[in-house]
């Protein structure tokens, strides 16, 4: 299952963003250093986040914050002491401005990561 079309678009504006549209419209690519400087943010100002993830037929979400930041991964904690770490080697990032977006979302900010067995969604 893929959350891009249902679920991408929605995102504060990144910091120090080079704009790039993506395939899908308004979706817009972030490197991995913008991706690592909006987690960054996260976790300094200790937002909570949505998690969701789709993978073969398995779709999993959890509240939790951003733990430990890597250049090649992130941690994200999540309540009675569930823990996600993940990767960044082979992923892409995307986000869309909440404004340019026609579906209603109480998110203000999320950033979709496509790996190449499944999609990851953070959201705040």
């Amino acid at each position: 299952m893929n959350y891009n079309s249902f679920v991408m678009p929605w995102l504060k504006t990144p910091p120090a963003l080079g704009r790039r549209p993506s395939q899908g419209g308004t979706n817009m690519e972030l490197t991995r250093e913008e991706a690592v400087a909006l987690l960054n943010r996260w976790k300094a100002s200790s937002s909570e986040i949505q998690v969701m993830l789709a993978a073969d037929g398995i779709s999993l979400g959890f509240r939790g914050r951003v733990g430990e930041i890597s250049e090649t991964s992130v941690q994200l904690l999540g309540s009675n002491d569930a823990e996600a770490v993940l990767s960044f080697v082979d992923a892409s990032f995307d986000w869309t401005d909440k404004r340019e977006t026609p579906m209603v979302t109480r998110f203000e900010s999320i950033m979709n990561v496509s790996l190449p067995h499944c999609d990851l969604m953070l959201a705040e």
